[in-house]
């Protein structure tokens, strides 16, 4: 049986913050791909960003919500449904 590992204040405080940041920035780089018709690029940063925002806000907030939202409209753009 391995050792359990613990992790240290530090590291869980950077894991926080690299999520927080990811789903910030991950929205944004998905908005921009999206508004050059990358859809592919563009869904890939959606649903990074989508996890990030489960983790940090939960599954039930508002932005959270919103990024499911946002992955539904690029899968129907891309599907001509628009």
């Amino acid at each position: 049986m391995e050792p359990t590992i613990q992790k240290s204040e530090l590291e869980r405080e950077f894991e926080r913050l690299y999520q927080r940041l990811l789903h910030q920035q991950g929205n944004d780089l998905a908005l921009i791909f999206s508004s050059q018709g990358d859809y592919q690029k563009a869904l890939a940063w959606y649903q990074k960003a989508l996890v990030a925002r489960e983790k940090v806000l939960g599954t039930d907030h508002p932005d959270t919500v919103s990024a499911r939202s946002s992955i539904a409209n690029i899968q129907a753009e891309q599907q001509g449904l628009t």
